[in-house]
């Protein structure tokens, strides 16, 4: 897999999250509390979008349908909502002592957030913009990951007991719905757009894919390293999932009939990226940020 630099940021620059939006537009955000950038399809900053003061530490983000910037902060724990059309952003606290692991968006827009040693996900209404709820969890849950499909129904993956519990929209809870691996807490969930397939990226480097209507399980990759472990998965609307490395500048893509293929970039021999996230424009182009590498990265899959 070849790797070219599609937008550079700077040494003291680090992106940790990117989204695409319906026109293809590209944003990517950053560590440090740094503006927002919006990109074009060669690169080329469009604008930027200033955090709310006092905002730092942006953890992930996501875009809701209404090309909405929904960002999770950690300094302090917060949700950022920015339209992606002008500048204007509004940000929502989140209770002072949770620590936020991750972050998901549904087709209706509200956003959940998973934290750490919490008995429930946090919910925010985006389009209203305001209000924090509580979705509760049965049990004491340390939630590592969460997802959410198009209907509503959400998926939530457990560190301690390495079980993913799902919650149907009516809150109805199904404890343990599915267990991956047992031993293996999972890094990182997400569902397919045509909501068929759930897959979980175990912390060991493995992946297990679950066909939602058959029940059937696929695990790949039990013997690959722990490093290969992602913490974001980016599926394609074509099908494809990837899942970056932060501790390898490498890329796993898992094809819908379940294929795995773990590919390392090339043209970075001497520099670690450090990869935090991934997105996939409409024309097909996969793009990755680089922590380390201040900067976004191009990806020609072989």
């Amino acid at each position: 897999m070849l790797g070219t630099v599609f937008a550079q940021f700077g040494r003291l620059s680090f992106p940790t999250a990117t989204v695409t939006d319906r026109a293809g537009a590209l944003f990517v955000a950053f560590a440090e509390g740094d503006p927002v950038v919006k990109l074009d399809h060669f690169g080329n900053r469009l604008s930027i979008h200033p955090l709310p003061d006092g905002v730092r530490a942006v953890e992930t983000m996501s875009i809701t349908p209404e090309d909405q910037l929904c960002l999770l902060a950690s300094d302090p724990p917060s949700i950022v909502l920015i339209d992606s059309h002008s500048a204007r952003s509004v940000s929502i606290l989140l209770p002072a002592d949770v620590s936020p692991t991750a972050l998901a968006v549904g087709a209706d827009g509200r956003a959940y957030i998973a934290a750490t040693s919490m008995t429930f996900l946090l919910r925010v209404d985006t389009e209203q913009g305001n209000g924090v709820s509580r979705v509760a969890l049965e049990f004491d849950l340390d939630p590592s990951a969460v997802a959410v499909d198009r209907a509503g129904t959400l998926y939530v993956a457990d560190w301690t007991t390495c079980r993913i519990d799902r919650i149907s929209p009516d809150g109805t809870t199904d404890v343990g719905f599915w267990t991956p691996r047992d031993g293996v807490p999972s890094s990182a969930l997400a569902c397919s757009a045509d909501g068929r397939r759930l897959i979980a990226s175990g912390a060991d480097g493995s992946v297990a894919q679950l066909e939602l209507a058959t029940g059937v399980t696929h695990i790949t990759g039990e013997e690959r390293p722990e490093s290969l472990a992602a913490h974001v998965i980016e599926i394609a609307p074509e099908g494809t999932a990837y899942l970056p490395s932060f501790d390898q500048n490498a890329v796993t893509t898992l094809s819908p009939t379940g294929d795995l293929t773990t590919s390392s970039i090339e043209g970075f021999p001497e520099q670690r990226l450090a990869l935090t996230d991934c997105t996939v424009r409409a024309d097909g182009a996969v793009l990755a940020v680089g922590f380390l590498a201040g900067s976004m990265i191009r990806l020609s899959l072989p």
